[in-house]
């Protein structure tokens, strides 16, 4: 019972609001004759539109009431219009019959506070207009009936603070607009930790500007870059989780891309990889080492890619491997190690892949193996 009594208190109250839209409509049709004109759907011939209109000089008006339906003849939308201009409440429906916006026009022009609702009955927006344009605050809903954005408009345009927030109610961001553009303080938050900051930066009226600094779930701070007018430039640093800053990334920037000395650490603070950048590629000579500070390989970049002589080594500081590169691919000679002065392989290279002769030597310098390869396949071998 008590569902059907509230299902006959929402027709009644969608009747209400029709009748509503017609006695005003009625209203302000004044002293004119009017008359209703129909539209029809082409292949079904079902009902498309039905509304009041005048005829002058020749011409159709719409003027008064109007109604447009879907074509399984659910509402779309009704409202008025006074001499072919939207005026007043107008209502917009799901083809489910549902309502999905709630709309005020003056002078056919969006005016005052618009609804507009998810097809379960929820609440999608509310936004406020004046002369057809967002003024004031603005709010969007997830699905799930939690707050999704708080925006300020000022004629159009995000103005003032603004916040978003995660599906599960906790705050995403926090930033200033002036005249729809980022300006001033940004922060950004994590999704599973409320009000854990993610990162916070500045904005000009270019973009970013200054610090930029990141931060991870902890707490801890993760990285500190810097920008001049939405371009990262000067040092980088990057550290890794822990209470105290230990760097794992020191670098620079120059006009966005990386330039000069690069160094990444191991989590105990010693070096792991030092090298040089020249617009973000790769040059000049590159070292890599072991946790226990022993060089690990060692060797040249040409514009981004292997060039020249790369040296490998053991973790006990021997040399395991010595060879060439060319624009990044193995060319030549390479030959393996046992252990200092030992030849444990020697093998040639042409265009990454081995070719001709292969030799394989035992601890004492013998000979014990030889093959023959052709672009990286064995031909033959003993």
């Amino acid at each position: 019972m008590v569902i059907i009594q509230n299902l006959k208190v929402l027709l009644l109250k969608l009747i209400l609001k029709h009748i509503f839209i017609s006695i005003i409509c009625l209203i302000g049709s004044g002293i004119y004759s009017q008359n209703v004109f129909v539209t029809y759907y082409p292949v079904t011939n079902k009902i498309r539109e039905s509304y009041e209109g005048i005829v002058n000089n020749g011409d159709t008006l719409k003027d008064g009431a109007y109604k447009i339906y879907h074509n399984n003849d659910s509402l779309w939308q009704i409202g008025c219009f006074r001499k072919d201009t939207l005026t007043g409440q107008w209502l917009d429906y799901f083809p489910s019959g549902q309502l999905k916006q709630k709309l005020y026009f003056k002078d056919g022009l969006l005016e005052d506070t618009s609804h507009s609702f998810y097809e379960n009955g929820g609440i999608y927006q509310i936004n406020v207009y004046k002369k057809d344009s967002l003024n004031g605050n603005c709010l969007t809903y997830f699905n799930n009936g939690l707050l999704k954005e708080e925006n300020y408009y000022l004629k159009n345009l995000k103005n003032g603070e603004q916040k978003s927030y995660y599906q599960n109610g906790n705050i995403k961001d926090s930033y200033n607009m002036l005249n729809g553009k980022k300006f001033g303080e940004y922060i950004g938050y994590y999704k599973d930790i409320n009000n854990q900051v993610q990162k916070v930066c500045f904005y000009n009226n270019i973009g970013l500007e200054g610090k930029l600094i990141g931060y991870y779930e902890s707490g801890n701070k993760m990285n500190v870059s810097i920008f001049n007018n939405d371009t990262i430039t000067g040092v980088y640093k990057e550290y890794f989780d822990t209470s105290i800053l230990i760097l794992s990334v020191f670098g620079h920037y120059k006009d966005g891309e990386k330039h000069g000395d690069w160094q990444w650490n191991y989590p105990n603070g010693e070096t792991h990889v030092l090298g040089l950048f020249d617009n973000s590629l790769r040059t000049k000579e590159w070292k890599i080492y072991y946790p226990n500070k022993k060089l690990k390989q060692k060797g040249s970049f040409l514009l981004g890619k292997e060039d020249g002589e790369w040296m490998f080594y053991s973790e006990d500081g021997n040399l395991n491997l010595i060879g060439y590169y060319s624009s990044g691919t193995r060319v030549g000679q390479w030959t393996g190690y046992h252990s200092i002065n030992k030849i444990k392989s020697i093998s040639f290279y042409h265009k990454g892949k081995k070719n001709g002769m292969a030799y394989g030597y035992d601890l004492s310098g013998k000979l014990v193996e030889t093959g023959f390869f052709v672009d990286g396949k064995v031909y033959y071998s003993n």
